[in-house]
């Protein structure tokens, strides 16, 4: 049937083909192609907030666009391009001669963050979204900001998290990027976010695994034991350094129903054959494991320091499949463990 995708040889940032959603800046434009629409009207339900406007789509650049599937590749496409002009809300739809609307309506944000979000710098939220998001369980809301900033130019460029996610320019950023999504729901929801404001809290597996041990009231960690990697070493709130507790050690906590992993839960992976050497990487948990041990992940940075065994990604922010029965060479530790947080 005919329907909106994707053309991202010309940038389709801020499209959410999961909401029907795309987020514009006011000034900007994204492209996105209608596909078998030959014969459809297209319309924004609300002038002023955006316009659209169509351009022809050669047989050369319908053949080697990237992400189209092969049926959208046969069928004819017109390529609409919607240029933002004032934050507000508008739809596009696509009407037969007979005036039957015949794609699934587009939901278009105009926002004034440049990088194509409604969750944005400064942690500024789009009106629309702020609205969702105080409606959305916590975690819900977590996947939502997530997601935003996936969908965004921001997410879909190879560099584009670096230096905005509460780290300098420069510095792994990945659990920078779990931490800023917990900040930005919890100014919105009202309720306490668990990690509070220091972003170093989740700023690598190791600070990560400190932060839990220290406060077992707020998370668990599950299919870690041991004792604390790096070390309780940061100030809190004006509050001096704590040491590290004598003899504090995690004892193996597998997943099971009093200890489930679920949606929003922190994500720590460790790949070396040594437990002791370094871990690499922390994302947020989207899918939690399935009966086969199967979960799925968000991941910043996926194309800086770490993106799990999975090949090269052009996008920074970006969802990945994982076995989470997999463990290092040494045959007892597990690669990905989980921070499971009791308080949301």
């Amino acid at each position: 049937m005919s329907h909106l995708c994707g053309a991202n040889k010309f940038g389709s940032y801020g499209f959410d083909t999961e909401r029907s959603l795309l987020v514009v800046p006011v000034r900007q434009a994204s492209s996105l192609y209608l596909a078998a629409g030959e014969n459809l009207s297209v319309e924004l339900t609300t002038q002023g907030i955006a316009t659209v406007t169509e351009s022809p789509v050669s047989k050369q650049e319908q053949a080697t666009a990237p992400g189209l599937t092969p049926w959208e590749r046969a069928v004819p496409l017109r390529r609409l391009t919607i240029t933002g002009k004032a934050p507000g809300s508008t739809q596009l739809n696509a009407y037969l001669p007979d005036r039957r609307p015949w794609i699934a309506p587009l939901d278009i944000q105009v926002v004034t963050d440049p990088g194509y979000r409604q969750a944005g710098g400064g942690g500024t939220l789009a009106p629309k979204l702020a609205q969702e998001i105080a409606s959305l369980s916590f975690r819900d809301a977590l996947i939502r900001v997530a997601k935003d900033q996936m969908n965004s130019k921001v997410g879909r460029s190879p560099t584009g998290g670096d230096g905005i996610y509460g780290l300098d320019a420069g510095v792994n950023w990945c659990g920078g990027f779990v931490h800023w999504c917990y900040v930005m729901v919890g100014s919105v929801t009202g309720k306490t976010n668990p990690f509070g404001k220091n972003v170093h809290t989740l700023a690598s597996p190791q600070k990560a695994i400190g932060w839990a041990l220290h406060n077992p009231d707020k998370a668990q960690l599950v299919r870690f034991e041991g004792t604390d990697p790096y070390g309780w070493s940061w100030p809190e709130a004006g509050k001096a350094a704590v040491a590290d507790k004598v003899g504090l050690k995690q004892s193996f906590v597998d997943i099971s129903s009093a200890n489930p992993v679920q949606k929003g839960d922190v994500c720590l992976v460790r790949k070396n054959l040594n437990p002791k050497d370094g871990w690499k990487h922390v994302c947020m948990v989207l899918d939690p494991p399935d009966s086969s041990g199967t979960f799925t992940t968000i991941d910043g940075n996926q194309t800086g320091a770490f993106r799990p065994g999975l090949g090269v990604s052009n996008d920074c922010i970006g969802t990945n499949s994982h076995d989470g029965n997999e463990k290092l060479e040494d045959g007892k530790s597990y690669a990905f463990v989980f921070l499971t947080l009791t308080t949301i």
